[in-house]
C-alpha cells in the first residue's frame, strides 16, 4: 500500500514537468512561421465583435492562400527580424524572454508588447497577447 501511494505522489509531481515543456531562450531562436490565428473576446463570456470576426476570417484567408506569409526569427543577440514588415517597423527590433512572457520593442516609437508562451505538444509556438485594445489575439507558429 505505502508504494502505490508513494507512486502515485511520484506520478503526480512528475505529471507536470511532462506534460508542458518549459521555453527557453534556446527553444525560442529560430524563425517561427505564423499558421493559424484567433481572438479571444477581453471578458470571460464576452463575444467577438463582427469586425473581429472578420479580421480571424481574413487571416485565415490569407494564411490558406498564402503560407508562410509572416514570420518571426528569434536571433541570440536579442533581435527579432518580423516579416513582412510594415512602413512602422524598423530593423531594430528586439525581444525579452522572461520564464513565459516575452517582450517585443518594435516600431519607429519603439512601442513594447507582451505575449504569454506556450510551447504545444506539437511543437508549435503560441503567442497570447498580454494587453489588446481589442480581443485578444492568439497566433501559432511553427518552426521553420
Amino acid at each position: 500500500m505505502k508504494k502505490l501511494l508513494f507512486l502515485s505522489i511520484l506520478f503526480c509531481y512528475l505529471l507536470p514537468v511532462n506534460t508542458f515543456a518549459q521555453i527557453t531562450k534556446e527553444t525560442l531562436i529560430g524563425k517561427w512561421v505564423l499558421v493559424d490565428f484567433a481572438m479571444m473576446p477581453k471578458k470571460e463570456k464576452g463575444k467577438l465583435t463582427p469586425k473581429e470576426i472578420e479580421t480571424v476570417d481574413m487571416m485565415k484567408q490569407v494564411l490558406q492562400s498564402q503560407p508562410k506569409f509572416m514570420s518571426f526569427t528569434f536571433k541570440e543577440d536579442g533581435t527579432l527580424l518580423a516579416e513582412p514588415k510594415t512602413e512602422d517597423s524598423d530593423a531594430n527590433a528586439m525581444w525579452k524572454l522572461k520564464k513565459d512572457v516575452i517582450s517585443i520593442t518594435s516600431g519607429k516609437k519603439k512601442k513594447t508588447e507582451e505575449y504569454t508562451l506556450i510551447l504545444l505538444k506539437n511543437g508549435n509556438l503560441e503567442l497570447k497577447a498580454l494587453k489588446s485594445k481589442v480581443a485578444i489575439p492568439v497566433m501559432t507558429f511553427e518552426k521553420e
